[in-house]
């Protein structure tokens, strides 16, 4: 069975479109999707191995890797193809909430939000 049929499959797409959307460091996808390092990783590798993804040395920082889709026509599709399905997504959900309450949306998710919350944290600190 291969890493990808795991059930993260969320997971794996939501990498696959921060990939897609030009995000190459693992290490900012995983700040991004508020995702383990460790998980993104094994993701990544999984992606590798089935031949979607390519890992390569970041040329402006040695201790870094980059991702991207590897260099043929059906990763090129598949870079298309998550692409479009990302634009559906955003237009539909402008359909329905309205163009102008979906950008003051999208320039909320671009905010910083702090530190990711994860379940080791206090529910209500300082209690």
């Amino acid at each position: 069975m291969s890493g990808l049929e795991r059930k993260d499959h969320v997971s794996v797409s939501l990498i696959i479109l921060s990939i897609a959307q030009g995000i190459e460091r693992p290490t900012q996808i995983a700040e991004q999707l508020g995702l383990t390092r460790q998980g993104v990783h094994l993701a990544i590798k999984d992606l590798e191995a089935e031949g979607l993804i390519s890992i390569d040395d970041d040329p402006t920082d040695r201790r870094a890797k980059r991702v991207f889709f590897s260099k043929d026509d059906q990763r090129d599709e598949m870079r298309r193809f998550a692409a479009a399905a990302l634009r559906r997504i955003e237009d539909e959900l402008a359909t329905r909430v309205g163009r102008e309450n979906f950008e003051t949306f999208r320039q909320v998710l671009k905010m910083d939000w702090g530190d990711v919350v994860s379940p080791e944290r206090e529910e209500h600190p300082g209690e």
